[in-house]
């Protein structure tokens, strides 16, 4: 996962394939703009967005029960 995350976060931030869009988005918004142009804030909310998907992957087994049990007692 940790090269998928690599590789995504470079080609949004660096490809010229979606470099139209990227600017077009950063002139929408100052903060997106940092966001996209930056891979390592970019990594983070994608491996977020990719460990999302795992944990309810993972659901079907009891995980998330378990961090449900875990969070209720915080």
């Amino acid at each position: 996962m940790v090269l998928q995350t690599i590789a995504i976060s470079w080609f949004i931030a660096n490809s010229s394939l979606i470099e139209k869009p990227r600017v077009w988005l950063s002139k929408q918004n100052r903060l997106l703009g940092d966001l996209l142009h930056c891979e390592i804030c970019l990594s983070f909310w994608i491996a977020l967005a990719l460990t999302q998907n795992i944990t309810k992957a993972f659901g079907i087994m009891g995980v998330q029960i378990l961090l449900a049990k875990l969070l209720k007692h915080i």
